[in-house]
């Protein structure tokens, strides 16, 4: 097993004290992976899992992945108006984990602009 995890076009150490796993509740480790999943997903990295392919098949993986990546965007940059009403907001998640959720918009923000760059010619 690697000492890292590959999170949105970086790579967290396991000594990053946002993310260490032994140092989180069972409850923070679950919030930590869905976060680290859609920032992954909002830049582009979507991994679509064998139920994926059986649903949508081969000519239209490209429009599941590019929703699932826009899907992703809006979770991660939208408001969430009654927060204590959506405990799985990034803002809420965000606060559960100890994580601005400003700094975390905007460096999701920055691999979205450096992952567009890359694919210019």
């Amino acid at each position: 097993m690697s000492a890292h995890k590959k999170v949105y076009g970086a790579r967290l150490s396991n000594k990053d004290e946002r993310f260490r796993a032994a140092e989180m509740t069972p409850e923070q480790q679950l919030l930590s992976s869905v976060l680290i999943e859609s920032m992954n997903e909002a830049v582009g990295q979507v991994v679509l899992h064998g139920w994926h392919m059986e649903l949508a098949g081969r000519a239209r993986l490209a429009a599941k992945r590019e929703a699932i990546m826009l899907d992703a965007r809006a979770w991660i940059f939208g408001s969430t108006p009654y927060l204590e009403t959506k405990p799985m907001s990034v803002e809420n998640i965000c606060a559960a984990l100890g994580i601005d959720v400003d700094a975390l918009r905007q460096r999701v923000a920055n691999q979205i602009s450096d992952a567009a760059s890359a694919e210019q010619p």
